[in-house]
C-alpha cells in the first residue's frame, strides 16, 4: 500500500494535497524505522 500511495504522489505531482503530504512523511518514517531496525 506504500508503494501504491507513492506511485499514485508521483503520478500527481502537482496534485500537492495534505493527504498525499502525510502518506509521503509517514513512508519517510517508515523508511528511516526499517534502516534503524536492520
Amino acid at each position: 500500500m506504500k508503494l501504491n500511495s507513492r506511485a499514485q504522489s508521483a503520478q500527481n505531482p502537482h496534485n500537492h494535497s495534505p493527504i498525499v503530504l502525510v502518506h509521503g512523511l509517514f513512508g519517510s518514517l517508515d523508511n528511516l524505522g526499517i534502516l534503524a531496525a536492520t
